[in-house]
């Protein structure tokens, strides 16, 4: 019951008057700008309240936005959390983007975990790593006898995650048949499980991950350019290790502390933490944790020397 702003059309051609089919169309249209608005307004809202003008460190963010498990406090990083945290208690769609290994699943559910869905579920599908024959029963459910072998009824991942987040891992990966009917629920919020002849209404978030260039695949066909526009209300990329070497120190000993066993109090000597800093980590944050947890289980002593490291490690320092 508020006035927002205003759209003017006209048409020149007095012969082509106005239809009643057009206004249906600007009232839509209308509907998409306001919701649109509600989002941007919600987003100044939170940016007022979380990033005013005395806030401008991580530690005072880290303070409005729980964010435990991000590590690091570069400048980079902040830019990506800083924006999380303006959009986390929205119902906005995410995009995450970039590399292999940079955390935007941990990014994801951080999200969540700000949200008013945070007592919901979160639902994470791997697009990945799940057949595409197997993928559309996975993210529908089926009805018993749906197809051979479905002996007994199965919720998919979109029912599971009514009313709270569905996280789609390596969005890139998903077929393009498939990807269809996701724009379609995204549309409707209906679902409909394999061989059921009845839909549900469900209300989900969704936040997608990938590592591929969206444009790239769309360009080619892969990927269809309306879902995409649909699930890129927001759009964030995560540095790569390489970009916020800063942050290695820290992340280093975040991971000792993590895999460290039996009491043990193992630190970096400053050769390793100097190789660590000049490496150029091709596998990102994953890569490096997995370098330390070999450090843990090889180390001679208390503190981490540069035999520890793997060979690769150190020749390309």
């Amino acid at each position: 019951n508020t006035v927002l702003g205003a759209v003017y059309i006209d048409r020149r051609n007095k012969e082509n008057p106005f239809t009643h089919n057009d206004l249906v169309f600007l009232l839509s249209f209308a509907k998409q700008i306001v919701k649109g608005l509600e989002i941007s307004l919600e987003i100044s809202s939170l940016e007022k309240k979380i990033l005013a003008e005395a806030i401008t460190k991580f530690e005072d963010l880290r303070k409005e936005f729980k964010c435990e498990n991000i590590t690091g406090s570069s400048k980079k990083l902040f830019e990506v959390v800083k924006i999380a945290a303006k959009i986390s208690s929205t119902d906005a769609s995410v995009i995450l983007l970039g590399e292999n290994g940079t955390g935007k699943d941990v990014l994801a559910r951080t999200i969540h975990q700000n949200s008013r869905r945070s007592n919901y579920p979160f639902v994470t599908i791997d697009c990945g790593s799940i057949p595409a024959d197997l993928l559309e029963s996975e993210l529908f459910g089926y009805e018993s006898g749906a197809f051979t072998g479905a002996t007994k009824t199965k919720p998919g991942k979109l029912e599971l995650a009514d009313s709270g987040t569905l996280f789609f891992d390596e969005i890139g990966e998903m077929n393009i048949n498939l990807q269809a009917k996701l724009l379609r629920v995204i549309q409707t919020r209906e679902i409909e499980r394999l061989g059921s002849v009845t839909t549900k209404k469900i209300d989900v978030r969704i936040i997608c991950a990938t590592n591929k260039n969206i444009t790239e695949l769309i360009s080619k066909g892969r990927f269809r350019e309306d879902l995409y526009y649909r699930l890129k209300v927001i759009e964030l990329t995560l540095p790569p290790l390489r970009e916020r070497r800063e942050d290695i120190e820290e992340l280093a000993k975040y991971f000792l502390n993590k895999h460290s066993q039996d009491g043990k109090n193992l630190k970096l000597s400053d050769e390793v933490l100097e190789i660590l800093e000049e490496y150029s980590w091709p596998g990102n944050i994953r890569e490096l944790e997995n370098i330390i947890l070999r450090c843990v289980v090889l180390a001679k002593a208390d503190i981490i020397q540069t035999e520890d490291l793997p060979s690769e490690i150190i020749s390309s320092s």
